[in-house]
Formats: structure tokens, sequence, C-alpha cells
């Protein structure tokens, strides 16, 4: 009997590791980092989302930020006609995330984007679509263009890159109002400089729901 009971606990060990694996290895993106929502600070991993390819078996490890310069190859270099496909090594997200990991939600509709830096800036130029959120933006209340966000899509912030701190506010600002969407923030930490270095899609003017 307890020859029995050894067997039928390993083998649900063993169908449990299976399953880990298989969660772990498949076609997945995992974003790791937690944003406390009273805190504000980070913590442990978060969900994971689907992508294209699989994660490979040995990712990044979450103490590891990558320098921006370091991230900028692969997105100049592919071909404009093919998909673009983030590198594996880029396949975890931090809070923080790299040129190669905003143009792939960018590209593949997975975030909305939210532009820090002041408003005349903003109009002189931004990341297509993003939504103009200045750190002055939540002193009369929750701005309209945070107050629609939906748990659907995530939510990158980005400023003049380099130590510009704005980007890192507003993450704040929009956990405090948004207290739901915590694990949804992250911050494209090289910014407009980096995006436009990298060749990627860009407008002018005014955000429509600016106030």
């Amino acid at each position: 009997m307890k020859s029995y009971l050894i067997k039928t606990v390993g083998i649900i060990m063993v169908a449990a590791l299976v399953g880990v694996a298989h969660f772990a290895l498949g076609e997945k993106i995992e974003f790791a980092g937690e944003l406390d929502p009273v805190q504000n600070t980070i913590g442990g991993p978060k969900q994971t989302e689907p992508v294209t390819d699989p994660v490979e078996n040995d990712p990044t490890p979450q103490d590891v930020v990558k320098d921006p310069e370091d991230t900028q190859d692969a997105s100049v270099q592919q071909d404009e006609d093919e998909p673009f496909v983030l590198p594996p090594d880029q396949r975890i997200l931090e809070r923080e995330i790299t040129t190669d990991q905003a143009r792939y939600l960018f590209e593949q509709n997975l975030a909305e984007f939210f532009d820090a830096r002041p408003k005349d800036t903003f109009e002189d130029g931004h990341i297509a679509g993003a939504f103009s959120l200045p750190v002055d933006s939540f002193e009369n209340g929750e701005p309209f263009s945070v107050s629609i966000l939906n748990d659907d899509k995530y939510i990158v912030i980005y400023c003049s890159g380099g130590n510009c701190e704005e980007s890192h506010f507003i993450a704040e600002d929009i956990a405090t109002y948004r207290p739901e969407l915590v694990n949804m923030i992250h911050i494209y930490v090289a910014g407009y400089p980096g995006w436009t270095q990298a060749g990627l899609p860009t407008q002018s003017g005014p955000d429509p729901f600016a106030e």
C-alpha cells in the first residue's frame, strides 16, 4: 500500500512539472515587475500574455535592466517588409523596457503610449498615437486619457530618455488613480530619442484629449 501511494504521488508530481514546463516554454511573453498601488514600488512577477514565438528556456534575469543603446540594432537592421520578431533575450519585460520591447507592443497593438514630456515638446513630435500626459496632468484629478484605460492593453510611458524621471512620476500617478492596472504599467527608458533613432513611427500636433 505504501509503495502504491509513493508511485501515485510521483505520477502527480511529474504531471504537475510537465504542466509548469509547458507554461514556461509555451508561446508566451512574460511581464515581470509589480508596482505596489500604495507604495509604488517594484515587486513580483506579473501574468503572461501570448506572443508569436516561444520563450527561450533561459530567460533574462529579472534584476538586469538592459542599456537602451544596446537594444537598437534589432529595430534598425530588420527588413521593413518582414514582421518584427522580438529577440529571445527580451521576451521578459521588466518594469523598464527597451526599444525593441516597446516596438513590439506598438506594432502588435498591445499597449497605449503616454508621453510625459511638456505639452509643447509633445506637439513638436511624439510616438504615433501617444497621449500627452505631462507631470502636471493630475493637478485637477484624473485625466480623461487615464480614465478611459482598460485592462486589455499595457501602458507604456516615456519621456526624453537618459536621466529623465517624468515617466516614473506619471507611472506612480496612474497607479494611484487606477490601481487595478498597476501590473500593466511599463516605462520605456530610451524615450522619444531612442524611438526616433530606431526610425519608428512618429507624428506631431496636439493631443485631442489634452485639457
